[in-house]
C-alpha cells in the first residue's frame, strides 16, 4: 500500500479522506534569441559537435542538470492553498510607518 506525506508540512495524506495535490516545477535556462541575421551566419551543428568533443560524460551530465531541472511535490489541501497564494514563498514586505515627532 502506498502512503503519501505532504512534502511541505509532513502531514500524512489519507487518499480515502484527503485531497492530494501534485505540484511539478520545471526550471530551465532562458536564452535570448540572437538576431536572425546572425543565426544564418553560424553553423550551430559544428559548435555543438565541438562542445561535445571537449566535455566528458560527467561534465556533460553536470551541465545538463544546471540547465534543466524538474521536481515533483505532494501537497495536502492546506499547503496547496498556501502555495497558490504565494508560489515563490516570498514574504510580504513589512509596512513601515513613521511617527510624527
Amino acid at each position: 500500500m502506498i502512503h503519501y506525506t505532504c512534502d511541505r508540512c509532513h502531514k500524512k495524506i489519507d487518499e480515502n479522506i484527503d485531497l492530494r495535490y501534485e505540484v511539478s516545477i520545471v526550471t530551465q535556462v532562458a536564452l535570448d534569441e540572437p538576431d536572425a541575421s546572425l543565426q544564418e551566419d553560424r553553423d550551430h551543428l559544428n559548435e555543438v559537435d565541438d562542445l561535445l568533443e571537449r566535455v566528458d560524460d560527467e561534465e556533460c551530465e553536470r551541465l545538463c542538470q544546471e540547465l534543466y531541472q524538474s521536481r515533483r511535490y505532494d501537497l495536502c489541501a492546506n499547503c496547496f492553498q498556501q502555495f497558490t497564494r504565494n508560489p515563490l514563498g516570498a514574504d510580504a514586505q513589512p509596512q513601515v510607518e513613521f511617527s510624527e515627532n
